[in-house]
């Protein structure tokens, strides 16, 4: 007796709990349950028939319980029928975020680290290119005027010669300065035209280069700079600085500084200053250069006389000029100095400030 009653309040409370009128009702949510709870475990889940859904949801009494509050709707795949079955799959889940790459480090070096930039010993000294023409532009304008003011355009005779000192009389269209370097020549013979007869012109010998010191009243005096072989200033003899261009081999730079300075640029930039004067014209620098290579010079050596010697009579120039850069207190100078090419004296210096 009290065996059936156990069994009876056990299948009451299953009636309670399983919400059902009957106990027909009752079992067969049961049985849903214990299917649904095997499917799960083994994997597997049966599809379930309209007709199997309407009559569960018939036979079951709905609770009268407060919703709870719903969550963020999940992005879900849309319900699909199939063969008159419902198929409900599972909400799609966003893939999860992925890390940002890290940026790559190169590799690090193995051996001491420099304890000063690598670029001093590169010879970058917080200066991209080293200073050339532009930088030197203002001082190479002014030594260009300087040369053009020493070869004015005048004529004149040799009145005495007295040692060094050479008394002359001139004859100009403007003043003519101390300073003013001049030619003396002698004229030889008339030379004519083959056909026509008509003379031409003189043959003419270079004697000296003098340099004037003095300007008096009706003469001038000059100093003697450098006389031809053999040759001496006598009186009668001609002086002029010749109206045509004159002649001149433009030397390349010579750096006498510790800074590093593009001096080819610097010496195409004084050739262009020269050739804007209208007063010089420039021997050809690549001949220049390849006289010097060949006898295996540099323009330095050529203050040497003994030096000089090996390119005596092989410049067809009125004269060599010899560049030079130096430091003054800290300041660049430019100094040139004009060479006579038959012996290489210097009969004139000219410089000029870097400012």
């Amino acid at each position: 007796m009290n065996r059936w009653r156990f069994i009876l309040g056990v299948f009451a409370l299953c009636l309670a709990l399983a919400g059902c009128r009957s106990a027909v009702g009752a079992a067969k949510k049961i049985g849903s349950g214990v299917r649904s709870g095997v499917a799960k475990i083994t994997g597997h889940e049966r599809a379930v028939s309209k007709e199997q859904l309407q009559t569960a949801a018939a036979e079951t009494e709905p609770q009268k319980v407060p919703p709870p509050p719903s969550p963020a709707p999940a992005a879900t795949a849309p319900v699909e029928e199939r063969f008159g079955l419902v198929v409900e799959e599972k909400p799609i889940q966003p893939p999860p975020p992925q890390p940002a790459p890290k940026p790559k480090v190169p590799p690090r070096r193995k051996g001491m680290k420099a304890p000063f930039p690598l670029s001093l010993l590169q010879g970058d000294f917080g200066q991209t290119t080293p200073p050339g023409g532009e930088y030197f532009a203002s001082a190479i304008a002014t030594v260009a005027a300087k040369l053009r003011g020493a070869f004015p355009q005048v004529s004149g005779v040799v009145i005495l010669a007295k040692g060094e000192d050479i008394y002359i009389d001139l004859s100009s269209d403007g003043p003519v300065p101390e300073g003013t370097l001049l030619t003396v020549f002698e004229e030889g013979e008339p030379f004519k035209h083959p056909f026509t007869g008509e003379i031409l012109g003189r043959l003419e010998k270079r004697v000296a280069t003098v340099e004037l010191t003095e300007v008096r009243e009706k003469f001038y005096i000059a100093r003697l700079l450098a006389t031809e072989l053999t040759e001496k200033v006598a009186a009668g003899q001609k002086v002029r600085i010749t109206a045509s261009k004159l002649r001149l081999a433009v030397l390349p730079y010579i750096n006498r500084t510790s800074e590093a300075i593009e001096t080819d640029e610097i010496t195409r930039a004084l050739a262009r200053a020269l050739e804007a004067t209208e007063r010089f014209d420039l021997y050809d620098q690549d001949k220049l250069d390849i006289l010097l290579l060949e006898n295996e010079l540099e323009a330095g050596d050529l203050e040497s006389p003994k030096a000089f010697r090996t390119i005596r009579g092989k410049l067809p120039v009125d004269y060599l000029l010899l560049n030079s850069i130096r430091t003054v207190s800290g300041r660049s100078v430019l100094d040139t100095k004009v060479i006579t090419p038959s012996d290489g004296v210097i009969v004139k210096t000219v410089s000029a400030l870097v400012r």
